[in-house]
């Protein structure tokens, strides 16, 4: 949970994709100022921003800790 940041999960828009796709809003005002995807090239999930976006230590914090989330989950399923 981000006190500044929301993400939303927005697979369901992508049918046929094995990994998620989440969209990172401003808690403020909903704007979308990124999507964390997989990267198939590092075979890790990574974010990209929308352009002129601006991102404090904390945000990027928030972000860090949800691509961690996504690995994990990722994980586990491969494991399962």
């Amino acid at each position: 949970m981000s006190k500044w940041l929301y993400f939303e999960d927005i697979s369901d828009q992508y049918p046929g994709r094995k990994t998620s796709t989440i969209k990172v809003l401003s808690a403020h005002n909903k704007d979308t100022l990124g999507w964390i995807s997989w990267f198939p090239q590092w075979r890790h999930y990574c974010f990209s921003p929308v352009v002129d976006t601006v991102f404090s230590d904390r945000c990027m914090v928030d972000i860090a800790e949800e691509i961690r989330e996504l690995e994990r989950h990722r994980t586990v399923k491969a494991v399962k």
